[in-house]
Parts: structure tokens; sequence; C-alpha cells
């Protein structure tokens, strides 16, 4: 009867902390949701680890894809979870955790195979350094359902260029709303 009442209880927990980091995060003895302003999440965490500013969407007539404007990334090491929130209208619209934060490294000494799919850009940027050259674009994407398109939905690729000195090859990073898709080693050696 004991271990039936532990594991009902630490169910329930699970279920409240799962609920709660969807559409909460704490800061120190704060607390920041869905709908607090940039302000305010700044006033109550501090200045996230990567503050990343999305451009303009309005490119080519495609109007407005309801994109974030920024998405903010905190660290909090690697006792607790990284958060990464978005914003829309400066106000807080979503909140996402990817997996366990980690300790910043003070230099980067980056290889093209440290290089992933899934990684965040946050990651990419800890473990290489920012990109010697990039690009980005706006598409749309078709959405299926039942094997028909439904709809579309608007992505912001990135195309980022890493210089892995003369040696080695140019590659390039294609990040999908802030994840890596792919890697590519292009035909000309860096410098």
């Amino acid at each position: 009867m004991r271990c039936l009442i532990t594991l009902f209880t630490t169910c329930l927990l699970y279920a409240v902390v799962s609920w709660q980091s969807a559409s909460a995060m704490r800061c120190d003895r704060r607390i920041v949701s869905e709908q607090d302003s940039m302000f305010e999440v700044q006033a109550r965490c501090g200045d996230p680890a990567l503050r990343d500013r999305h451009p303009p969407v309005n490119a080519y007539g495609q109007g407005y894809f309801g994109y974030p404007e920024e998405t903010w990334y905190y660290n909090f090491g690697p006792n607790r979870l990284l958060h990464v929130l978005e914003f829309r209208n400066k106000r807080l619209v979503k909140i996402r955790t990817d997996g366990y934060g980690f300790v910043m490294p003070e230099n980067t000494h980056c290889l093209p195979g440290d290089i992933h799919r899934s990684m965040s850009k946050l990651r990419l940027v800890a473990e290489c350094g920012e990109p010697n050259q990039q690009e980005h674009y706006y598409q749309l994407v078709p959405q299926f359902r039942h094997g028909y398109i439904a709809g579309h939905v608007g992505v912001l690729r990135e195309i980022w260029l890493y210089n892995f000195g003369p040696r080695r090859l140019l590659h390039e990073v294609i990040l999908e709303d802030g994840y890596v898709t792919d890697v590519k080693a292009r035909t000309e050696h860096g410098y």
C-alpha cells in the first residue's frame, strides 16, 4: 500500500511539474508565465544567455506567419532545464525546455563532428561560437493531414557558414526555427 501511495504521489508531482514547465518558468524565487511582457521577464530573470531577434516577416507580400519576434534562451546550469521563451508583440507566448542546461565554455574549440541535428541555436553558439557568415529567409512549408495538404506553416531557415581553418572544408549548418536540421561540407577549404 505504501508503495502504491508513493507511486501515485510521484506521478501527481510529475504531472504538476510538467504542466508548470509548459506555461511557466521559475527564476530564483520569481515565476514568469505566458502573457508576461519582455520587461517583466527581464526584471524577474535577468538577461538571457542568448537573445535571438528574428528578421521582419513581411517579405515578398507573404504577410504575417505568426512567427515570434524574439526567442530568449535561459541557461541556468547543468542542474536545471534550459528554457526557450518566444515573444510576439513584446509578450511571452510560449515557453519550452531544451534538456538540461550546461556550463558555458570559455573558449570554443569546435570541429565539424561536434555539430549534430536537433542541436539548439544556443548549444551551437556555445560549442562553436558565432558563424563566419549567415543568411536567413522564411519559407512556407506545407502541413499534411490524412495525406492532403491542410495548410502552410512559416519556417525561419538560416544558413550558417563555419570556417574550421585551411586544412578543413567550409561547413554550412542549416537551422530551422532555431534547431540544426542539416550540416553540409562545401567544396572549398577554409582560410
